[in-house]
């Protein structure tokens, strides 16, 4: 029984030549296309009641709309997927990165209203985007790697969630204050006691705190600090030496005592030194 409405194995472009662009591919089989080769989404909408794309092969999504899906993109086994554009919203998974070889790529479009912005279950994810917002979870990290690029911009109710695996925000060696940008309604980073995050540019804003959770490393020679804007606390990194520091958690040195106290996750043992 297939309980796929396409299958595509060898090279497919979805486009919609409709005046009123308001093509659909509506299934309700399980899985709206199954790409095992190669397939371009430039316009339309793609709807199943689970899978709107499984990508095994390679996936490009240059425009058009993946909404109302348990799954809006799952891509797993040796999978590439890039968003360059389009809209994929109103999933549980925006995006579901599956198995240690799939990688996908989000330079573009907007991943909003779900419930997991991108959820990474293994595999890598590289994110240079500045429309990842209004999801329950921006980002949620099971495991594998995040990385998250200068130019991104993600802001949910909590930005990112890293439960067990690795998470670089910035690129060692190319310190920039100003970017990436990661805004939580609650916290913008959470990090589990299994989790590894390196925080090597950028700002961290949340409005119950920045981050929860350890740092494992940050850019060297540069300390976080901590200010308000009125909404949010932003935590940030100021070169050692140009701002006092006040603690130290886990070999991090901080600025703000209380950023140093949300450092130290409930269930942790961990010293701050004064």
């Amino acid at each position: 029984k297939n309980y796929n409405e396409l299958t595509n194995k060898g090279t497919l472009k979805i486009i919609d030549t409709s005046t009123e662009q308001t093509g659909k591919i509506l299934s309700y089989k399980g899985t709206a296309i199954s790409n095992s080769g190669t397939m371009g989404f430039e316009s339309g909408s793609i709807s199943d009641s689970i899978y709107a794309i499984r990508n095994t092969g390679t996936l490009n999504i240059t425009g058009g709309t993946i909404a109302n899906n348990t799954y809006g993109i799952y891509n797993e086994i040796n999978g590439i997927s890039t968003i360059l554009n389009g809209n994929i919203t109103n999933n549980t998974y925006g995006i579901y990165n599956y198995s240690n070889n799939a990688v996908t790529n989000i330079k573009g479009g907007k991943i909003e209203s779900n419930e997991y912005g991108l959820y990474n279950d293994s595999g890598t994810t590289n994110i240079a985007s500045l429309g990842i917002g209004n999801n329950t979870y921006g980002i949620y990290n099971a495991k594998g790697s995040v990385n998250i690029l200068e130019v991104a911009k993600i802001q949910s109710k909590t930005g990112i969630y890293n439960a067990s695996g690795t998470v670089n925000i910035g690129e060692i060696g190319k310190m920039n204050s100003e970017g990436p940008v990661i805004i939580g309604e609650t916290y913008g980073l959470v990090n589990s006691a299994t989790g590894t995050v390196y925080m090597y540019d950028g700002q961290i804003k949340g409005k119950t705190g920045a981050i929860q959770g350890f740092i494992t490393n940050t850019e060297e020679g540069y300390t976080i600090a901590s200010k308000s804007d009125g909404d949010y606390e932003i935590d940030y990194l100021v070169l050692s030496g140009t701002i006092t520091t006040v603690a130290q958690v886990n070999g991090i040195d901080y600025a703000n005592l209380q950023s140093a106290i949300n450092s130290v996750r409930g269930e942790e043992t961990q010293t701050i030194k004064l």
